[in-house]
């Protein structure tokens, strides 16, 4: 049963892998960097647009740091507040109409979870459909949401 579930999971995630590619991402560069902190400085709501909280301790102090070139990928942040998100919406968006969206609303909710905390926020139509609106949460939260919508696809179809 639980391979059946990971096969279609996996299913899903290649099927709308395939209509993305490199050209729909920008690689962040120094100037798209610098351009960032720029619009951090001038509003601190940017912070949650570009994912930057500000200059890196590391380029106050180092002459030639490149915060873009020399620091690894945060893999957990790019997966669970980043790809996941967006795939789940994407998904939502492509099989889920509103009186469905509501039943898997109360499918997150009916969750047995040890933490209430980790209970993936409401979804709503607007935050499935649109292109500028994200799946707000926190990583938990977000990869809870996944799940479960990944888990009822099948039923959704």
């Amino acid at each position: 049963m639980l391979a059946e579930f990971e096969e279609r999971v996996l299913q899903i995630i290649l099927k709308f892998l395939k209509k993305i590619s490199e050209r729909d991402f920008t690689l962040r560069t120094k100037a798209i960097h610098s351009y960032h902190l720029e619009a951090l400085a001038g509003n601190p709501q940017n912070a949650g647009v570009y994912g930057v909280k500000g200059t890196c301790a590391f380029s106050d102090g180092l002459q030639d740091f490149d915060v873009t070139q020399r620091l690894p990928h945060d893999v957990m942040h790019d997966l669970l507040e980043g790809i996941l998100p967006l795939m789940t919406r994407l998904i939502l968006a492509h099989y889920i109409r509103s009186p469905q969206l509501e039943q898997l609303n109360s499918l997150l909710f009916e969750q047995d979870l040890t933490y209430a905390c980790n209970m993936p926020n409401k979804l709503t139509a607007t935050k499935v459909t649109s292109l500028n609106s994200h799946i707000s949460g926190t990583a938990v939260q977000k990869l809870r949401a996944f799940l479960v919508a990944a888990s009822l696809a099948d039923s959704f179809c």
